[in-house]
């Protein structure tokens, strides 16, 4: 009897969910068209807060130049309103700072890039550890910078309200 009972108990005894991931890293493929590699590492600090580390680096064109050199990096703090770390919906501030420079000719640019954006996103990571990331929002970005050649000098200054859009797959571990 007392078997039989043991039995029972271990049939119907909830099964234990997995553990959440402690990191999830991305890559943003959409950027990779633009020759743009934009890494995220994202680590949970709790069950429904994460913090990530950006980077992205690469060569662009523009109407005005081709060969643009961007570096950046950036910042988010993610909290999951539905679900967890390992899925959830969230709502994330991000924020960056880009560096870019170009010379085409006789003609030299460089300038700077700041950005911070609201975003509300999902993230799903799968038995296997496969992730997807999907975030979307507005933020605010401010340029500024300087196109200088032998002849001529010119400077702007620019701030907008820009929609964001933000796709990341990989892993979590």
């Amino acid at each position: 009897m007392r078997a039989w009972a043991r039995a029972a108990d271990v049939a119907t005894s909830p099964v234990a969910a997995p553990p959440l991931p402690r990191l999830s890293l991305t890559l943003a493929p959409a950027e990779l068209v633009l020759n743009v590699v934009s890494l995220k590492g994202e680590y949970r600090v709790t069950p429904v807060v994460g913090v990530a580390l950006r980077a992205a680096a690469g060569t662009y064109s523009t109407k005005e130049f081709e060969g643009v050199t961007l570096l950046e990096t950036g910042g988010q703090l993610a909290w999951y309103v539905l679900g967890d770390f390992g899925k959830g919906l969230q709502l994330a501030l991000d924020l960056r700072h880009a560096w870019n420079w170009t010379k085409v000719e006789l003609v030299r640019g460089e300038g700077t890039r700041v950005r911070a954006a609201l975003l509300v996103g999902a993230k799903w990571s799968g038995p296997r550890g496969t992730t997807l990331e999907a975030q979307a929002g507005y933020g605010v970005r401010r340029s500024e910078g300087i196109s200088t050649s032998s002849i001529d000098k010119a400077g702007y200054r620019h701030t907008s309200l820009e929609p964001r859009i933000e796709l990341g797959l990989g892993w979590s571990l």
